[in-house]
């Protein structure tokens, strides 16, 4: 039996507005995106959308054409009801949903956690034919697979679960937390005094130590930082708030203000005198967000001889950890507002424990008991 066609086009918006049947460009295994397309699957005189991305149409164009070459083949499946919601309509409704009101680095999570959970069920066509061990077995085995690893595989199992949530599917027994993949909690890292020192130190320029000295004092995120507005300043605090205009929300959308030294302040409004036709305080070369302020921590780490893990979250680690310590110490609520986490068990995790091996940990040991006067001759 020779196995039913399967097509895929797409309507685009025409000036006037009305909506117009076109053919799609398929080149490298990939559609050629046209802007504003919707796609559809043409199944037998039939039309099914299956959303307004580019990369899983296609992969729900190849997942169809599988289908059906099943059924040729003689093997058998559910019965075909119009009523029923296809899981590449469901997918491609809440990714859309998900570009709307989530951050572009979420979406592109959800994606590939979706584009995976789909790989791991190519036959089915439905939503009422996941079943509960597809995703306690088939999908995990597919992310290992994948050579994810431990935290990957949860982090993309949370985002399946939600979309299941989200479109309604549930089983039975109902899947618990204590069947979610298991995982280690990573050590949270902070930068001891010498090693911020040779950092600093290692800065190629104004920019980069004003990167890095962002980093440290407000505790913010990547994109918090990338998105900074000169406007975000006050004389002794700055400011995270949202930038519609570049399609940026702080994380939960929850919008804070840092305290900061004034001194800070002013070296900010000095850069700004520099740039004065400029918002943004790090733009990149093309006058955007720079999405790669990663990149300067990593350079000035490696020119000051840091081994071991470098990155932002570790400038983050060290600012709460700094921030609990020393003679003027904040609160934990405090710091947990400061760094902007819905959860205060976060924040604890955060105030990472100091290096037992350095010179400063070993300073403190001894003045522990110095006034003791503790004799320890054998």
């Amino acid at each position: 039996m020779r196995a039913q066609k399967v097509s895929i086009t797409s309507k685009v918006k025409d000036v006037a507005g009305r909506w117009h049947w076109t053919s799609v460009t398929i080149t490298s295994n990939r559609i050629k995106p046209v802007l504003g397309a919707r796609y559809y699957l043409r199944v037998g005189g039939r039309s099914e959308p299956v959303g307004s991305d580019p990369d899983l149409a296609y992969v729900a164009w190849k997942n169809r054409q599988i289908l059906l070459q099943a059924e040729a083949a003689g093997i058998t499946l559910p019965a075909q009801r119009r009523d029923r919601t296809t899981i590449d309509g469901a997918i491609a409704a809440y990714l859309e949903e998900v570009q709307t009101n989530k951050s572009p680095r979420t979406h592109t999570a959800y994606k590939q956690s979706l584009k995976l959970f789909r790989d791991s069920i190519q036959v089915k066509t439905y939503l009422d034919e996941i079943l509960r061990r597809d995703i306690l077995v088939g999908y995990p085995l597919m992310l290992k697979k994948e050579g994810a690893g431990k935290r990957t595989v949860y982090n993309r199992f949370e985002n399946v679960m939600s979309w299941l949530k989200a479109v309604g599917v549930r089983f039975s027994p109902p899947i618990k937390k204590s069947d979610w993949p298991k995982y280690s909690e990573r050590e949270v890292e902070a930068y001891s005094t010498e090693e911020l020192k040779k950092i600093f130190n290692a800065c190629a320029g104004i920019r980069c130590r004003l990167i890095l000295q962002t980093f440290l004092v407000t505790g913010f995120r990547d994109g918090e930082v990338a998105h900074l507005y000169y406007s975000d300043f006050a004389t002794n605090k700055v400011h995270v708030t949202a930038k519609p205009e570049w399609g940026w929300h702080p994380k939960t959308h929850e919008e804070r203000s840092v305290p900061v030294d004034p001194a800070f302040v002013k070296a900010i409004q000095a850069r700004h005198k520099l740039h004065p036709t400029e918002k943004l305080v790090f733009p990149n070369s093309g006058g955007r967000p720079d999405g790669h302020l990663i990149r300067v921590v990593k350079r000035a780490a490696k020119a000051g001889g840091i081994t071991g893990r470098v990155d932002s979250h570790k400038f983050r680690a060290t600012a709460a950890t700094r921030w609990s310590g020393g003679k003027q110490r904040f609160g934990v609520q405090a710091i947990q507002k400061m760094l902007g986490h819905k959860n205060i068990a976060t924040t604890m995790r955060y105030l990472a424990i100091e290096d037992f091996d350095s010179a400063e940990t070993q300073q403190k040991v001894q003045a522990a008991n110095a006034d003791l006067g503790l004799d320890f001759s054998p």
